[in-house]
């Protein structure tokens, strides 16, 4: 029996379902830049588009702890300390997501792959 392992996304059938790979294509296109919807070459080849979503998230993540490690500091007199609160609050609640996309785009690029996972009793 086919399953989806822990991380999937839940947008994405699980490996194998029909069209699992054309939503699997749109919902790693939402992860990348919007300009990159332009290439056809991501939306022939899933597997290529699986490579480039794990890179963006990859360095989105980076991003958002980057953001974290120096908004106090940069902002500071900038704005209100509410305000840098709650910047930091919106990093962390990004990068929180930004890891579960990771994951998700992983988990895809395997399974372009062939790696298959099955139900656990």
């Amino acid at each position: 029996m086919m399953a989806r392992p822990s991380g999937w996304p839940p947008e994405v059938p699980e490996p194998g379902a029909p069209d699992w790979e054309t939503r699997a294509t749109a919902w790693m296109l939402d992860q990348c830049p919007p300009d990159y919807r332009g290439y056809d070459v991501f939306r022939r080849h899933p597997v290529v588009l699986a490579h480039v979503a794990r890179a963006c998230l990859a360095a989105a993540v980076d991003a958002a702890e980057t953001g974290i490690r120096t908004a106090r500091h940069d902002l500071r007199g900038v704005v209100s300390h509410s305000t840098v609160d709650e910047a930091v609050a919106a990093y962390e609640h990004e990068r929180h997501r930004l890891k579960q996309a990771a994951t998700g785009a992983d988990l895809i690029w395997r399974a372009l792959q062939g790696e298959r996972w099955t139900a656990k009793l």
